[in-house]
């Protein structure tokens, strides 16, 4: 397949950019879940614990 040089298509630019920021957000909601969980739960035996069950 040749190449013809055009850039991609808008929404083709459009997708990439909602995928990546939903992408970005999913990463921050979970280190948000992650510091909650420590400050509820603690960082000792019993978080380890809940998370192996």
């Amino acid at each position: 397949m040749e190449s013809t040089g055009r850039p991609p298509p808008r929404g083709l630019l459009r997708s990439s950019a909602v995928v990546g920021a939903m992408t970005m957000i999913s990463r921050v909601l979970g280190l948000v879940r992650d510091a909650v969980f420590a400050r509820v739960i603690g960082t000792d035996g019993f978080a380890d614990a809940f998370f192996v069950a």
